[in-house]
This record gives structure tokens, C-alpha cells and sequence, in this order.
């Protein structure tokens, strides 16, 4: 490679370094509000996203991956946490697939987490608090957006449901969900406070007067079934025994409000975090193979049979080692494209003279490297030196 076409080379590879990873980011918007998902760049970090519970079952020395559908590769699993990014109860045939999973083996625990919350609105709240009087007008705005948007998609989600089947969502004799707030609430009619009426085993280890926990909707079980924390008028965490789970335990969570990754942020919130990991522990024993199951509206899907191998995406890549991949690969492009085209027109070399008795005396000299014989060349030369003396 000649000098010119060296500097060359050396001066695109900089610049494509340059554009690829030096660049300033491009500002956002919007907060990333993706929910129910723990796995990758794009949702270990969303208000809505499940990376900090599940931080905190591998603290407690669990085995954690993640799913995305029901099939035979997490029939052995020993605990599954689903949060499910949808609105409605889950389909009969999600249900029977989880009851037989229940039944099937010993002491296995689902925690369902109920689509309830969303903790936008939280964020932009929290950060008018802190935010210097001249900004708070701004978040003000960004506020009652998200407002509307959480509204709309609650509205939207009802209104695909049949009409005598509104405000009313059983699940098969798991719970039921009554709606108690509206659809498009009043922006002047401040939230339900129910820290004062949080009851149960677990409010005895916190400070309810410290948490933020928000019920739109009214869970019901069976007078059987085990509440662990609950209001007035509604269940917030229940734990069901039943003869079609056999030996396992069925976890029912109202909401994410205090699970989720923005909620955790609250110490009373980790505090009752703690408490369900211990009672599953409790149920299923220490070092578990823990599955978080993330679906989106429908619920999983089911498989016979676990699908194909998909190829790695970004989500399988931790931030850092994703950014040095692409400037890697693109790094490489710029080789390739720099070494295998001849740029300009082509210039034919010039030919070296035969008279040249230099290029003798190189030729012989690479003819006697060649034998790697040392006492041979040293007798040939010493030969030479003789003959010129004559």
C-alpha cells in the first residue's frame, strides 16, 4: 500500500469512528415507558420495565432469564413471574397451560402481576417536585400528556370488549377485576389515597404512610384464598392454593405499582418486593431457575414444541459491548473497502535495466540465503574475493 492511499485509509476510518460513536446523542423526548420487560438496551431502563425485580431475585441467589413464550423450554422452571403487558385477563388456553404447569411439579410458584398501573405519570409528577420554577411549567405539560395517553389506552382496551362485558373482567375463577375509576377521570379530582387502609400481614413490615401504591381497579378472590395485603374494598396481593395447582402457588399482584423499576426506586416498595421473594422462596426453596415471561396484548403464545433459535439482536448484548460491536463492524467495512479497490487510474511500473550488475549481485546473494548452507556460502564467497585478487 503506497503512502498516499495509507493516508487515505487512515483519514475514512477516522471519520467513520467519528460519525458512529463520537457524535453527541440525539435528545429525547419522551422517557421510555416499554412495559413489563427486563431484557435489553431498550427496556432495562424503561419507568415500566421489570430489570429490578429481577436484579433482585438473582440477589437472592435465584437463576433468572427470560421468555417470551410458553413452551417446553420452561415447563422445568421452578418459579414464573409474569407481567403482562395487556389490560385483559389471561385466555383460557394461557390459564389451563399454567394450571397444568402448576400441578406437574412440587412447590412451583406464578406471580401474575395485573396490568393496572402505569408509571409515567409518577415520573413527570416526581420531577415537577424537584424541577426549578422556570421548568415546571414545561413538565406540567408533559404530565397531562401522559395522563391523556394512559386514559386512552385504558379507553381503547375496554371499548374492544363486549358491551355487557365492561368495567367487569373475570379470570376463571382466579380473580375478578371490577372498575371502579373512570376511563377519562376528572384532571381536578385527586387520586384515591390508600395508604391509610393498607392492611395485612406484609403492611405490618412497612411504613404505609411512606408508600405510593395505586389501585385503579377492585380485585376479588375467594374467601379462601390468602391476602398478604390488601385495602377496604379490594385485594392487592393474594396468594391461592387450589386443587387444580396441586403442590404449586398462585401469586396474584393487583399491579405493578410497586414491583415495577420507577415504583422500586421507594424503600417501603423494596421492602415488600423482599417480602414476595421470600415467600416464594418459601414456596419453591432457594436457588430457583426463575422465568420472567414477557408478553404483550393476548398473552404468550403457546407451543407444542420451543420454537426456533432466533439470531442475537441488541437485546442479548449489554450497552457497551453492543456500541463497540458496530463500530467494529463498520471499522471492518472501511478496511475492506480501503484494500481491495486500486482508486485512480492504474500506472504501469517502471522497468528495471538488464545491464544493471547490481541486480546480479542481489540475484546471487538470494540464491545463496536460499540453500542455508552458512560454510557453503562462506566457501563461495571466499572463492570470489580469491578470483578478483588474480
Amino acid at each position: 500500500m503506497s503512502g498516499r492511499r495509507r493516508w487515505m485509509f487512515a483519514f475514512a476510518a477516522w471519520c467513520t469512528l467519528l460519525a458512529g460513536g463520537c457524535a453527541e446523542p440525539e435528545e429525547q423526548s419522551q422517557v421510555n415507558v416499554e412495559y413489563g420487560r427486563q431484557r435489553g438496551r431498550s427496556h432495562g431502563d424503561s419507568l415500566n420495565g421489570t430489570a429490578v425485580i429481577a436484579g433482585m431475585f438473582a440477589q437472592a441467589g435465584h437463576k433468572v432469564s427470560a421468555r417470551s413464550a410458553l413452551s417446553p423450554a420452561i415447563e422445568t422452571a421452578d418459579v414464573i413471574v409474569w407481567f403482562p403487558d395487556d389490560f385483559h385477563p389471561p385466555r383460557p388456553e394461557v390459564r389451563r397451560w399454567f394450571e397444568d404447569w402448576l400441578r406437574s411439579g412440587f412447590g412451583r410458584t406464578l406471580v401474575y402481576v395485573g396490568r393496572d398501573f402505569d408509571a409515567e405519570p409518577l415520573y413527570w409528577e416526581k420531577a415537577i417536585a424537584k424541577a426549578p420554577p422556570e421548568k415546571r411549567e414545561e413538565l406540567r405539560q408533559l404530565l397531562e400528556a401522559a395522563k391523556v395517553r394512559v386514559a386512552a389506552t385504558r379507553f381503547f382496551e375496554d371499548a374492544k370488549r363486549q358491551p355487557d362485558r365492561r368495567g367487569e373482567r373475570p379470570s376463571e375463577g382466579w380473580f375478578r377485576l371490577t372498575r371502579t375509576t373512570e376511563l377519562l377521570p376528572d384532571e381536578n379530582e385527586a387520586k384515591a389515597d390508600v395508604r391509610s387502609s393498607l392492611q395485612g400481614e406484609w403492611s405490618e413490615t412497612i411504613d404505609v404512610a411512606k408508600t405510593e401504591i395505586e389501585l385503579n381497579d377492585r380485585l376479588t378472590v375467594e374467601e379462601s384464598d390468602e391476602l398478604l395485603l390488601y385495602t377496604e374494598d379490594s385485594a392487592v396481593v393474594s396468594r391461592l392454593r387450589r386443587m387444580q395447582f396441586g403442590d404449586g402457588a398462585l401469586f396474584i399482584v393487583q399491579n405493578g405499582s410497586f414491583l415495577l423499576n420507577l415504583a422500586l426506586v421507594n424503600r417501603e416498595h423494596r421492602r415488600l418486593a423482599a417480602e414476595l421473594i421470600d415467600a416464594v422462596e418459601l414456596q419453591s426453596g432457594s436457588e430457583c431457575d426463575v422465568v420472567f415471561l414477557e408478553s404483550d396484548e393476548g398473552g404468550p403464545r403457546v407451543h407444542k414444541n420451543d420454537p426456533k433459535v432466533q439470531p442475537p439482536t441488541e437485546a442479548d448484548y449489554p450497552p457497551p459491548i453492543s456500541d463497540m460491536l458496530y463500530h467494529a463492524i463498520a471499522l471492518a467495512i472501511v478496511v475492506t473497502l480501503g484494500s481491495w479497490p486500486i482508486f485512480g487510474r492504474p500506472r504501469r511500473s517502471a522497468a528495471a535495466p538488464l545491464s544493471d550488475f547490481g541486480q546480479h549481485v542481489e540475484s546471487l546473494g538470494d540464491l545463496l540465503r536460499r540453500s542455508r548452507d552458512d560454510a557453503y556460502c562462506r566457501e563461495r564467497v571466499a572463492q570470489w574475493i580469491e578470483r578478483e585478487k588474480r
